[in-house]
């Protein structure tokens, strides 16, 4: 029932565009659930929720953000798009009274990551990187990556993500540094 709710608000509220990357990130979510051992079903609703708030411009996002108690620091004051994960999660709590701790916490790590990150975190956050729509350099090598190890394809699409945005000249988010350096030493330690 959430789901075909959460569809409605999708033909309505979102861009065809955006409607389509929300549904390959959900299917593809659903897929990696299935392949490495997680909740499909939770999986794919976490997909259909991480980009609801995708729209919002700068200002209404730190309003919602302020409305709904989310930490606002400079780089997310200077970036507010970014605040769209939390403030969907905040959505998905307070007009479906989703209150799955995972789900949440994987629909507010979708963007930058986290420490720590359960794997439903992880499945969602490559699967943004990874759905059918994405078209960059490597997205098929960590499209392959991401069937048969989960762990590795999640660095390397964090590790891409800096890169991109060091070679735009912007600095990573924190948060994303520290959860890349928190993989890589669950590495150190396996």
């Amino acid at each position: 029932m959430i789901e075909q709710d959460i569809l409605q608000v999708l033909d309505t509220s979102v861009s065809p565009k955006r409607k389509a990357h929300i549904l390959g990130v959900a299917q593809t979510a659903r897929q990696l659930a299935q392949r490495h051992g997680a909740d499909p079903q939770k999986a794919y609703l976490a997909g259909l929720l991480h980009d609801l708030a995708r729209g919002l411009d700068g200002e209404e996002a730190l309003q919602q953000a302020h409305r709904y108690g989310i930490a606002v620091d400079a780089y997310t004051q200077a970036h507010p798009e970014i605040l769209h994960g939390p403030i969907a999660a905040a959505w998905a709590h307070e007009k479906w009274g989703i209150n799955d701790q995972s789900l949440l916490h994987a629909v507010c790590q979708h963007t930058l990551g986290g420490v720590p990150m359960d794997t439903l975190s992880r499945i969602l956050y490559l699967s943004d990187a990874i759905e059918p729509n994405r078209d960059y350099p490597g997205v098929d090598a960590l499209r392959a990556l991401a069937q048969r190890d989960l762990h590795a394809a999640l660095c390397a699409s964090m590790e891409q993500s800096i890169a991109y945005l060091r070679d735009r000249r912007l600095p990573p988010h924190p948060t994303t540094l520290a959860a890349l350096k928190a993989l890589k030493n669950e590495e150190e330690f396996a």
